[in-house]
Formats: C-alpha cells, sequence, structure tokens
C-alpha cells in the first residue's frame, strides 16, 4: 500500500478517507513487520516488472519473490540482506535528521563527473544514515510524536518547557497534516503551549546549540527568529550570551530559506543548469525540506524530471535516506508516479534501498 500510494505534492490525506480505502490500513506493528521482510524485494521486483514489462506482470513478480534469497546478489556471506533502513512510521528520527555540520556544507557532493547510464551502471553503496544532535523520538502512524499530543493539551506552570527539556527531540518534525508540535498548540489556540515551544528554542541559543538550531533549519522549521522569552527576542538574548555563531546562524536563516524556496521552484521548472549551479554553490540546500517535509530530491521525483533526479541522487547521495513527514524517502515516491521505470532505476543505482 505504501509503495503504490499515489503522491501529490500538496496534498493532505484524513484520516476519513484513509478509513473509506480500498485497501487494508496496517498499524504500526503490521507496517514495520512488512516493511522489514518485504520491503527491499518488493521494491526491487517492481523495479524489475516495470522494466521487463513482462505480459504475465503478476506470476513474473512471484516468481521473482520466489527466487529473491537465492540470488547472489541479495546476499551477503550466503545469507539474505538486511534492510540497512526500513520505511516504519515509528522508527527513531536519527535516520533523517539532518547532520550538525555547517549549513552551507551538510551535504558532500561526489566528485566524480560522470552520469551512471545503461544497464551496466554500477550500483552504488546506500549512504549512511545521517546523524542528529537531538534524541532520537518514536513517531506513530500519523506522524505524530509525544509532543503534538501535549501540545494539545493544558499544563501546569512550565510543565511544557520542562518536557521539552527533557524528550530533547526535534520539535520541526511534522505529522500527517504538516503540522510541527508549534502548529498544533497554535491550532487549538493553547498561547502558554506556543509560549514554552518559543522559550525552548531561545534557551538553545542561549546556551549556543548551534548544531540543533541548524537541524531545525533544515528539517522546515519557520518559527527560528519568531521565538521569545519573555519581553526578549531570540536574537537579542544570543547577542547579550555573546553566541557570536548562532547569531551568524540568525543573520543567515532569510538568505537560506529564500534559496532553498528558489532552489525548490527551478526544479519544477526543470531548470538543469539553476539546480546545478545552485546546489554546487550550497551544497546544503540539497537537504533543506520545505513546510511540506520534502527536500530537493523529493521534489525532483514527484516533477519526475529525470535528470535533475539523476544529479541530485549521484552528485548529493545523502538525499536519498531523507524522509519526509511519515518518512517515505525518494524511492517511496518514485512508486507513485507515472515514470517509475526510470526514475526507481536512476534511484537504485545511487544507492537507495
Amino acid at each position: 500500500v505504501v509503495f503504490l500510494s499515489g503522491l501529490r505534492e500538496k496534498a493532505v490525506v484524513s484520516k476519513s478517507t484513509t478509513s473509506c480505502a480500498p485497501f487494508p490500513v496496517f498499524g504500526p506493528e503490521d507496517s514495520q513487520y512488512l516493511a522489514d521482510s518485504l520491503g527491499q524485494p518488493l521494491i526491487k521486483g517492481l523495479t524489475e516488472v516495470a522494466s521487463k514489462r513482462p505480459p504475465d506482470p503478476i506470476k513474473y513478480l512471484a516468481n521473482y519473490l520466489y527466487t529473491y534469497e537465492d540470488d547472489p546478489s541479495n546476499q551477503i556471506n550466503g545469507q539474505p540482506k538486511v534492510l540497512e533502513q526500513t520505511f516504519t512510521v515509528g522508527e527513531d528520527r536519527q535516520l533523517t535528521a539532518p547532520p550538525p555540520l555547517p549549513v552551507e556544507a551538510m551535504v558532500r557532493e561526489e566528485g566524480a563527473d560522470h552520469e551512471e547510464d545503461g544497464e551496466e551502471a554500477q550500483v552504488r553503496r546506500t549512504p549512511e544514515p545521517l546523524p542528529t544532535a537531538f534524541k532520537p523520538t518514536q513517531r506513530d502512524e500519523f506522524g505524530q510524536m509525544i509532543l503534538h499530543f501535549a501540545m494539545a493539551r493544558t499544563h501546569g506552570r512550565n510543565a511544557v518547557f520542562q518536557l521539552l527539556q527533557e524528550v530533547d527531540c526535534n520539535i520541526a518534525l511534522r505529522d500527517e497534516l504538516y503540522r510541527t508540535p508549534r502548529d498544533v498548540a497554535v491550532q487549538v489556540n493553547i498561547t502558554e503551549n506556543v509560549e514554552a515551544i518559543d522559550k525552548y528554542v531561545v534557551s538553545l541559543a542561549a546556551i549556543g546549540e548551534l548544531d540543533k538550531l541548524r537541524e531545525l533549519l533544515v528539517e522546515g522549521y519557520d518559527h527560528i527568529l519568531d521565538a521569545r522569552d519573555e519581553n526578549s527576542t531570540v536574537t537579542e538574548v544570543a547577542n547579550e550570551r555573546n553566541q557570536t555563531a548562532i547569531l551568524a546562524l540568525l543573520d543567515s536563516i532569510n538568505s537560506f530559506e529564500d534559496k532553498r524556496e528558489r532552489l525548490h521552484r527551478a526544479i519544477r521548472l526543470a531548470s538543469d543548469s539553476q539546480v546545478q549551479e545552485m546546489l554546487r554553490s550550497n551544497p546544503g540546500l540539497a537537504l533543506a525540506k520545505n513546510q511540506y517535509s520534502r527536500c530537493s530530491l523529493h521534489i525532483a521525483v514527484l516533477n519526475q524530471h529525470d535528470s535533475i533526479v539523476q544529479h541530485i541522487a549521484q552528485k548529493y547521495p545523502q538525499t536519498l535516506v531523507v524522509g519526509d513527514n511519515l518518512m517515505r524517502t525518494a524511492l517511496h515516491y518514485a512508486m507513485g508516479v507515472e515514470r517509475v521505470e526510470t526514475l526507481s532505476k536512476i534511484l537504485i543505482q545511487a544507492g537507495a534501498t
């Protein structure tokens, strides 16, 4: 169901429409089991079917899955390969958070200038999971973590701020409706919870948590500069504490967000040269997410621009392991668009699993 679901860039799926779907909706445990046991074989099998176009695709896929473990290319030391990453909505966010590096150098550009193509192209090694400065957190099948639920309720004095410090998770993570915990608090009109989150952001700046603020920015959190602690803004607090690195980051936020939007617009317009130039000048933009939790590779796949997908996937391979608000990678997106055959082949050859 996950692999074949149609994707639309600005679609919002509600629980009510999910209940009416003609396919079964699996719970978190069932989804994790299916992803762990069938995720990689199904992706490879569907890619093979799309490539070969056999007269009986069901029988072809069945035979492929039946002989999957007998194929030497799917084994390591005689044992079936295990997915390095599996798509489960409740797994640790550690797999997809941006690394604690300078914003403009978060993504390493591959040195090879050649573009791999054709049947003989070599499949690259899957990129390592991206590190995170925050603690991992569990999320349910709707992308919600404990903070989403906590922000929808009133609490005692300083209770929310203490909770934020204790769980120490990425407050930029969005649920299936693309809401951060702060957005939930705004939606239910609980001002004290909004203020507590802003106070937490200010505290990160005050104690010099540069890596965490960078992650919030790259994850698409759009309320860093709005944060206040009583009568002081986040910039004023950083200035009072002489946090020069934090001040430099805060000063760069508007410019970074503008470049991210221009990059995503260039991808949608299929402007190859502009995309390549922007990423060459600012490689950190490759990982930057928009308000729908999609990075440059997600958007390139959704718009089915083969050359841009190939460029990003091969030169910025960390984007292959970036998940959206429901932990879906670019390869999951490829399974829901018309050009699934071409796009999935490009991604798998670049190292996607």
